[in-house]
């Protein structure tokens, strides 16, 4: 026989009495939860009847939670419960895409002012309303995707997931930022 040193190397040891898991708490009681918490996952449905609480100090695993603030009207479990850690990197994909296009809002919208001040003008010289305008135009496209991310975001909490990635793919589509798209960083 090997010791366990060795034993870490091989395939074999899967009938080792040592790696079974130990055996069930004497007395037959359930393990017992911290207050404010409930057990999720496999052997841990509640049965017909609801397990004695135990103590003021946590409930236990078969108990039922009072709390149905979680359920839905028609019985379905909450869908806006964590993200796993693929959806974590495509809302940091998808939320760093918005950066971009907020940069390349202030990027554009600047290089189109300079260049519009010949349309408004003969001269090149623009009004001071349209030039105000314009600023404050400027200014709600630079937001324009970061409200979109937020209000997505926020707005789709409950929600099914698929409509939240909708909504951030139609973002992705209609806050592009065009006039840097078409004049460009450094314009012609």
């Amino acid at each position: 026989m090997t010791s366990r040193e060795e034993d870490a190397f091989r395939w074999e040891g899967d009938d080792d009495p040592v790696a079974v898991d130990p055996p069930a708490p004497a007395g037959g009681s359930a393990p017992v939860l911290p207050p404010g918490y409930r057990a999720v996952g496999k052997g841990s449905a509640p049965d017909t009847e609801p397990a004695a609480a135990s103590s003021d100090t946590g409930t236990t695993v078969g108990d039922t939670v009072s709390d149905q603030s979680d359920v839905s009207d028609t019985g379905a479990a909450d869908t806006g419960g964590a993200m796993g850690n693929a959806s974590l990197i495509a809302l940091g994909i998808i939320g760093g895409i918005y950066l971009l296009y907020s940069i390349g809002w202030v990027i554009g919208g600047l290089r189109v002012h300079g260049i519009a001040s010949f349309l408004v003008s003969g001269d090149g010289i623009a009004p001071p309303v349209w030039t105000t305008a314009n600023a404050a135009a400027v200014g709600l496209a630079v937001a324009a995707p970061a409200l979109w991310f937020t209000a997505v975001y926020t707005l789709t909490r409950r929600a099914a997931a698929w409509l939240r990635w909708v909504l951030l793919a139609a973002g992705v589509v209609l806050l592009v930022p065009w006039p840097f798209i078409v004049v460009g960083a450094f314009g012609s």
